[in-house]
């Protein structure tokens, strides 16, 4: 055979695949960060109430997924990848700042809650060993950490069904399909104790199953399929009523549809998919990157963050802001204010590589490693 430019030979198409994969990898990164910069805006937006006022039906929409997205992202890994987390580091990572935010937003709440400091240490220890949306509001005045244990929880049925699945496919679909179902019909006494999030799991792990099954994360999906499923999606939620401005769904509530409401819980898992796959496909294209990037590689900090950080805002509002202009104009300036300050503060941190290591430890070897100038996360 003769090799020439348009039939290179094996070492040079090696060395062109050599070049090709990194350059796949940080495209694919940075897909990732736009995607997560999304939702971290869209989660923002939600909590704000200046917003929520101007249209409700938008925010219990968004209410329907938002934080969800992040709770799905781990199915983006390869199905083989799934067992090879370490618990002890996840715990670490997602468990430490956890306990350390409830300490101090706890401690915040006894201003406002007319608790005194020494009930702190048993509505730390309750929140924490209950690991739920209520338990958390209970003792810091906010819902927000449930997620944290959730991911935890996520990542540990992950691993326990990857061995099995592995095998047996269809038979542990079916079991996740059935467990997914029964979610939303639990008593509140188990909605308050959810350790690692375990309803939540169970509600997601179905679904998240079926977005790795078909590499919904990966796959280029063209237009008119998006389109497509949105329209379904979309028509099966008006149809279903599955929008309820008195009483929102809310998955870190566990306030969501089951057996019971088939019909509304397969329009909830459409609209999850659906905004899954399309927020995804978005965040491929260059303007979104570059956008939305910024605010996805600091996600995590944002979203621990910017909850108090908007109540202060809302605070003092009488003093900074005229509220007469309206619920969109308000909501618009306290929500670029939230993300303004919220990046100042996490940027901070990530300056102070120890401080960040502490807060937001990578897993166990962050802290034998805290004061290393050269360990960066």
């Amino acid at each position: 055979m003769t090799y020439s430019a348009t039939h290179p030979t094996p070492e040079v198409i090696d060395e062109q695949k050599s070049q090709q994969e990194p350059r796949a990898g940080r495209l694919e990164s940075a897909s990732t960060d736009a995607f997560k910069g999304i939702c971290i805006f869209l989660i923002i937006f939600g909590h704000n109430k200046s917003l929520e006022y101007a249209s409700p039906e938008f925010r219990a929409f968004l209410y329907l997924f938002h934080v969800a997205m992040f709770l799905y992202l781990p199915f983006l890994r390869p199905w083989q990848a799934w067992g090879r987390a370490k618990p002890l580091d996840l715990i670490i990572r997602y468990g430490w700042p956890c306990v350390v935010f409830t300490l101090v937003y706890s401690v915040i709440f006894v201003k406002f809650s007319g608790r005194s400091l020494t009930e702190v240490p048993m509505l730390v220890a309750e929140a924490v060993l209950a690991m739920s949306a209520r338990g958390f509001d209970h003792a810091t005045g906010l819902q927000l950490l449930w997620f944290l244990p959730a991911l935890i929880g996520i990542r540990f049925a992950m691993m326990l069904v990857a061995p099995i699945a592995g095998a047996q496919l269809w038979p542990v679909l079916a079991v996740a399909a059935f467990a997914h179902s029964l979610v939303g019909l639990l008593p509140e006494s188990l909605k308050y104790v959810t350790p690692f999030g375990w309803p939540i799991a169970a509600l997601l792990l179905f679904p998240g199953m079926v977005i790795a099954l078909l590499d919904l994360g990966r796959r280029r999906i063209p237009v008119w399929m998006l389109i497509g499923l949105g329209a379904i999606a979309l028509t099966l939620m008006l149809a279903t009523g599955l929008i309820n401005r008195g009483h929102p769904l809310n998955v870190g509530m566990i306030f969501v549809p089951s057996i019971a409401t088939p019909l509304k819980l397969i329009a909830l898992d459409l609209i999850q998919i659906w905004a899954f796959v399309t927020l995804m496909a978005v965040s491929r294209l260059l303007p979104v990157q570059r956008l939305f990037s910024g605010l996805g590689r600091m996600s995590f900090e944002l979203f621990v963050l910017h909850q108090p950080i908007y109540i202060g805002i809302r605070a003092i509002s009488p003093a900074v802001l005229v509220t007469s202009w309206g619920p969109w104009v308000t909501g618009a300036v306290t929500l670029a204010l939230t993300i303004a300050i919220a990046v100042g503060v996490a940027v901070a941190i990530r300056s102070v590589p120890p401080v960040h290591r502490l807060l937001f430890p990578a897993g166990v070897g962050s802290f034998g490693r805290l004061w290393s100038p050269h360990l960066q996360q």
